[in-house]
Order: structure tokens, then sequence, then C-alpha cells
């Protein structure tokens, strides 16, 4: 008795994994988050992706992917289900703006209804809907049971989380996401702007470095959101590789500046290294763009974290000998700011 009812749990959980990528859509529908899938990271062409059997598709244990900096391109399938007796047009989000290169197959019965290339590494024109979100159109036909492929490959991190909305929805989503958005870009802008004005009239430098330091964070923002690459340079999109790892280096750096300007006039045994690596730092902007695509990266995400190590380090030294509100201040803005240099 107790291996009949083994084999029927084992039914069950076969008969669930079979179903487990497949999406039924109706006229009722208006949006599905974090949409399960099935991956693999098999050197495939679209032919082996199509055909490939499934054992070679890893089920996806989240709802979202994350297999964090690879050079490995992942395939990404899932069924999708018309129950309507026409057809039905829904967008699909792939909601990290980072990735470098996105390839859409939607096919159904052997047809290819669409084939889009789009990515931050891509010009603006090659999406359908050009907007800083990584969106894509499908029309599904009636009665359909269709299958979409998505080939991705980013040297930022392969973090993909996908949701399916119907038109309407996704506009409503939109314009509350960028009113938030633009209240908290446009807070900080505020706030880098006053610190300027107040350099005009005091002369103080620690007000200038704090407006830099400011408008360098709201650039990261834009870039990190894909403002920056659809505004400033859509048909430059080398550039948005170049982007936020600057930022990243630069507001690193004045850290250390602003703190030479609140601290007190006392020496401690880090001061040396300290100085030295912050030197370093700001020297290589000027060359990793020189560097590999990959090593730029891993140098943009390590050297910079390892730098503000330094900076909270040397920050509590001096607190512990005399403890002043600037320091403390800053004390708390480089370990708020800490944990995004690894990001």
């Amino acid at each position: 008795m107790k291996r009949v009812w083994l084999l029927l749990y084992s039914f069950v959980l076969i008969s669930f994994s079979a179903n487990a990528t497949q999406i039924t859509l109706d006229k009722h529908f208006e949006h599905i988050l974090n949409i399960p899938f099935e991956y693999s990271q098999q050197p495939l062409t679209i032919e082996q992706a199509k055909l490939a059997p499934t054992q070679q598709w890893q089920q996806l244990p989240e709802q979202s992917l994350n297999l964090g900096l690879t050079n490995q391109a992942v395939w990404l399938r899932l069924q999708l289900v018309n129950a309507e007796d026409s057809d039905l047009q829904i967008l699909l989000s792939i909601d990290n703006p980072l990735l470098d290169k996105v390839a859409v197959y939607h096919y159904f019965k052997q047809n290819r209804l669409l084939f889009k290339e789009i990515g931050d590494a891509l010009p603006l024109n090659n999406r359908q809907i050009k907007t800083e979100s990584l969106l894509v159109k499908l029309t599904l036909p009636p009665k359909s049971n269709s299958t979409l492929l998505l080939h991705i490959k980013s040297l930022d991190g392969v973090r993909v989380p996908l949701s399916l909305w119907q038109y309407d929805e996704y506009l409503k989503y939109k314009s509350k996401f960028n009113l938030m958005y633009g209240l908290l870009v446009g807070f900080i802008l505020s706030l880098a702007i006053t610190c300027l004005v107040m350099f005009g009239f005091s002369r103080k430098r620690y007000f200038a470095l704090c407006g830099t330091i400011l408008m360098t964070l709201w650039l990261l923002l834009i870039y990190l959101y894909g403002f920056g690459y659809r505004y400033f340079h859509p048909s430059l999109p080398s550039l948005q590789q170049l982007a936020v790892p600057s930022m990243l280096i630069l507001t690193t750096c004045l850290f250390k500046l602003l703190f030479e300007q609140l601290r007190l006039s006392t020496k401690m045994w880090l001061q040396p290294l300290h100085r030295l690596s912050n030197w370093l730092l700001f020297i290589s902007l000027f060359f990793i763009w020189l560097l590999p695509t990959n090593i730029m990266l891993y140098y943009s995400l390590l050297l910079p974290a390892l730098v503000m190590l330094l900076h909270i380090a040397a920050l509590g030294i001096d607190i512990k000998q005399q403890r002043t509100q600037p320091l403390c201040a800053l004390l708390c803005g480089a370990l708020m700011f800490f944990p995004h240099s690894f990001t």
C-alpha cells in the first residue's frame, strides 16, 4: 500500500513540474509578477533550444533568476496559453534594465511569431517601445499554446525577473513608479543644488564636496534604472557600460576629500594607506575603459568597496578620538552608501 501511495505522489510531482512553466491567460488577465520559467546554461543554438528535451532545462527554485557576474549566456523557456477565441495582446517586462543583450523568440507550431533583440548594449531604436524598461509586445493566437524563448547575455550580472502585463495595467503601474522615482531623484538633486548654492555664498569647500557627492549619487540612480541610457545617449550604448563603474569610483573618492575637510588635525596610523588607496582609485578612472569589460566590472565592484571600508575605519578612529556631529553624519552616509558599492 505504501508503494502505491509513493507512486501516486511521484506522479503528482511529475505532473506539476511538467506544467510549472505553463501560464494560462484570458481576457480577465491584468498582470502576473515573477512568472515561473525554465532555464539552461548550455551553449545551444535557437534550433537546439526549441528541440531541447526537458532534462536539459532546470526548474527555477525561486521566482527570480540570479546567476551573478558570468560570461555564460543563459536560455529561458516558458509556455503561454491563450484561452480566448481571439488574439490576446500582452506585454512581457524583463525587470532589469542593465541586461546587455536579450534575444526574444516567440513560436507557435514551429512558426516564428516574433524575434527581437534588446538590451543596454544595443541602440534604443532596437526596442519596440523606446523606453528605459525592457519591454516586448507579444500577440498570442486564439486558443493557442505558444513557446517563448529568451537568450540572455550580460556581463553586468544575470538577474532576470519576468512579468506579464495587460497594456493598461502596465501604464498604471509605470506611472506610479515614475512618480515615486521622480520624487526620490528630485529630492537628491535639490539637496545637491542647495549645497552648491550654500558653497557659492559661504565659500566653504565641504558644501561643494557634499553637492558633488549628491550629484554623482543622482547620476548613479539615473543610470541604474536606465534613464541615462534613454535620455543622455540612446545611440551610444557603450557609454552605459562605463557610466555606473565611473560613478561608483568617483563617489567613493569624494568621500575621502570630504573626510579631510571635516576631520581634526590629528594623526593616525591608517592615514598613509587611506590616502594612497584613494589616489590610486581616482587615477584608475582614466584607464579602466582600456580594460576588458569583465575585468573592469570586477574592478569597479571590489576596489570601491575596499576603499569605502578604509573610509569607514578612518572615520571610526577619528570619531573615537574626538566625536563631532559632521563626522558622525559622514559616517552614517558612508555606511548607507557602502552596500550600494557592491551592486
